[in-house]
């Protein structure tokens, strides 16, 4: 799948974003000052916020509801209901904005970082063992959508890339395995560089949209 930013590159396509995406980055600088200066508490507070917003909004683009309260009463090991598989992913997503917010920049594209995003590369055999298990066992989820075991994990994460593909093709551009050259991980970086003269909140947005486009991980559900 290909991913075409020259109309972007066109400033009259975005000209009108112009002062809103201006004023947003305006915004956005002045409050990473704030939290600078802060007292390291309210910084602190105000990120960890951050994160579990983000992580309950990732899950969100994915069309899994799970409710904040739900996400901060689990991190406390304090659960009012039982824990769902959507809940489990959220969990996931936030320790990795986590381990991604402590570490230095540009640690998320070294290897480590790119594991931690993408997931280990399989070898052969797992790949076959992945693509003949792919149809087995129907997934043991109760009525109300809760799995009995957080292994189940895995085969949401399975359900939600087959849920992707099935996408792409109804949408008329269907992802191709093995397809040479059609490298995911390597089409999002070129995004990414093809963005970088852009304003910094329009490549932001534009990352994070070719990234749910290309699914340059496939093998995380998140």
């Amino acid at each position: 799948m290909a991913y075409d930013l020259d109309a972007l590159h066109l400033p009259a396509a975005w000209r009108r974003l112009a002062d809103p995406l201006e004023t947003a980055t305006d915004g956005l600088v002045r409050l990473d000052e704030r939290l600078a200066r802060a007292d390291p508490v309210l910084a602190d507070g105000a990120r960890a916020r951050a994160h579990l917003f983000d992580a309950q909004a990732a899950l969100h683009l994915d069309g899994e509801l799970v409710a904040l309260e739900d996400l901060v009463l689990h991190e406390a090991a304090m659960d009012v209901r039982r824990p769902t598989l959507a809940l489990g992913r959220a969990v996931a997503v936030l320790a990795d904005r986590r381990r991604l917010a402590a570490a230095s920049p540009g640690w998320a594209f070294s290897a480590a970082g790119w594991t931690l995003l993408a997931g280990p590369e399989p070898t052969g055999l797992e790949a076959e063992e992945d693509e003949d298990e792919r149809d087995d066992d129907d997934v043991l989820v109760g009525a109300s959508g809760e799995a009995a075991d957080p292994a189940f994990a895995a085969i949401d994460r399975l359900l939600a890339r087959t849920r992707r593909t099935l996408a792409g093709y109804e949408a008329g551009t269907p992802i191709r395995r093995g397809d040479p050259g059609g490298d995911p991980a390597a089409a999002w970086r070129r995004v990414i560089d093809d963005a970088r003269d852009l304003p910094a909140l329009l490549a932001a947005a534009v990352a994070l949209d070719a990234w749910l486009v290309l699914d340059p991980a496939p093998r995380q559900g998140h």
